[in-house]
């Protein structure tokens, strides 16, 4: 997991990849300047929403050169590379922007979950994965928490934030 925040993310951390996984189209996590370096050191399948492909679609011209082409795919399970990764649309936290973008959470192999920057209440469907990915240190400016995602004795679980 990484973010495109403040050019976090090289081109060469990513050269051993298949394929990256676009949760939405905020621009910490759709940064399409870095996107087409990356792709210039390795061609890498590229997932997303309707509104990623959508996005990606409309600089189709600039991207044609590196060949970007993202495959879209709606809520639901999906294979990818061998790992089964199940897409569950989750509202994104309240920010300060005029709309909220189309983003997906991820339930990988039944066992990682990936909330992106949501604590919607369906993802707690999901509760109590062997991972959890949540932004920062897993607290929103609502004071939202990771942990509440884990109910009872289930302390064997692992956080990780990113």
């Amino acid at each position: 997991m990484f973010t495109f925040r403040a050019s976090e993310i090289k081109a060469s951390t990513l050269a051993s990849h298949s394929a990256i996984v676009i949760t939405h189209t905020h621009p910490d996590h759709l940064d399409i300047d870095t996107l087409k370096r990356i792709l210039a050191v390795r061609q890498l399948e590229v997932h997303g929403n309707a509104e990623v492909a959508r996005d990606l679609a409309e600089v189709a011209r600039a991207l044609a050169e590196v060949g970007i082409l993202c495959k879209a795919h709606g809520e639901g399970e999906f294979s990818l590379l061998g790992f089964n990764l199940q897409a569950i649309e989750a509202a994104h936290e309240p920010i300060l922007a005029a709309t909220l973008p189309l983003m997906y959470a991820y339930l990988i192999e039944g066992r990682v979950l990936h909330v992106v920057d949501s604590f919607d209440e369906k993802l707690l469907t999901f509760a109590s994965p062997e991972l959890l990915l949540a932004p920062g240190d897993g607290t929103l400016s609502n004071g939202k928490a990771g942990r509440s995602f884990y109910r009872g004795d289930q302390a064997q679980s692992r956080l990780a934030t990113a």
